[in-house]
């Protein structure tokens, strides 16, 4: 048992996690932030996990993946002891529309964007996280927007964004900025998902090079593991985020671990992560002028900044204090 568990007066506990956010596969890295909170949870705080992961993206039985985790769940509730349940995704929670004996205040559901507001277009999902926030001990929002839209339903969540693991995710030595004498910017995601937005960045990129004599590397983070996202963001000299709707997105925050600058639209909680960073800024999507502008001005300067880690300490993003202030919750301080 580490040293930050026996600070706290419960040991052990054993929670329920319900998610339709969780990795399956080694390059899988959708929900990876959902299951490094756990694992840390565990290892440190000693957590003991269960999870339940729901496949609700599966082709065709998506709908039933939902439909059996009411019935699932409920049973195991109802057969099984568990100290809280977590829930990962508003979604994730329908199983509480026929529970009538698990006790409210030892539930827990963590809204990530999408599923408590409309940006997405999920108008029914919306409002099923919406029921569900009245249905639970406490709500936990990951940025200020979403705090904000809780509190509208004359809730009170407690605001805690997922945290990194700044001891994995460092700055690395580097010999010399421009690997291969080019300018290298990070895409954070894949490019067939609608909401990362890459025909934004394919059409910066473009005019960065067509504007400046600056020769340009594009680095996708697709099919990629932990250690190989780590990897691209050590070597890089930008991330360039251009999505159309994030929450909190957790590729920035690695990113800063590592000194790497960020250039994003103006989405989720980014521009109060990046606020008066050197190299870092934050525009309009429709602002391509300005995106080109502060990349050009970037490579410049050679790129990478120092310091930028610190911003992670500053906010309290990394993963030990965002998973004592999730486990404090469990205990109900």
């Amino acid at each position: 048992m580490s040293t930050e568990t026996n600070n706290h007066t419960l040991l052990s506990m054993k929670v329920l996690y319900v998610t339709n956010m969780y990795p399956q596969g080694e390059n899988d890295y959708y929900g990876i932030f959902v299951k490094e909170q756990v694992e840390y949870l565990k290892e440190n705080f000693g957590v003991e996990p269960e999870i339940y992961f729901i496949r609700g993206n599966r082709k065709y039985w998506g709908y039933w993946e939902y439909l059996k985790s009411i019935v699932v769940i409920n049973w195991m509730l109802a057969s099984r002891k568990y100290d809280a349940v977590h829930i990962h995704y508003g979604l994730s929670g329908l199983f509480l529309l026929l529970n009538f004996w698990y006790p409210s205040k030892r539930v827990f559901v963590t809204y990530h964007g999408g599923d408590f507001l409309i940006d997405q277009g999920r108008k029914w999902q919306v409002k099923i996280s919406h029921a569900l926030a009245r249905k639970v001990g406490k709500v936990v929002a990951i940025n200020e927007r979403i705090y904000q839209a809780v509190k509208e339903k004359g809730l009170q969540p407690v605001l805690i964004p997922c945290g990194i693991d700044t001891d994995f995710f460092k700055p690395a030595d580097r010999d010399q900025f421009y690997k291969n004498g080019k300018f290298t910017v990070v895409f954070p995601g894949d490019p067939a998902r609608w909401v990362k937005n890459y025909p934004l960045f394919q059409q910066i990129v473009q005019r960065l090079r067509s504007e400046t004599e600056i020769e340009v590397e594009e680095k996708v983070l697709v099919k990629c593991n932990r250690a190989q996202v780590r990897e691209i963001i050590q070597q890089a000299d930008c991330l360039l985020l251009t999505s159309f709707t994030e929450a909190s997105p957790q590729v920035v925050k690695e990113a800063l671990a590592c000194n790497l600058p960020v250039i994003a639209t103006r989405v989720g909680d980014v521009e109060k992560t990046l606020k008066g960073l050197p190299g870092c800024s934050v525009h309009d999507k429709e602002d391509q002028e300005g995106f080109v502008r502060d990349l050009a001005k970037l490579a410049e300067s050679q790129g990478r900044k120092e310091g930028l880690r610190q911003r992670i300490f500053d906010l309290e993003l990394d993963q030990r204090t965002v998973c004592r202030k999730v486990f404090e919750m469990y205990q109900g301080k």
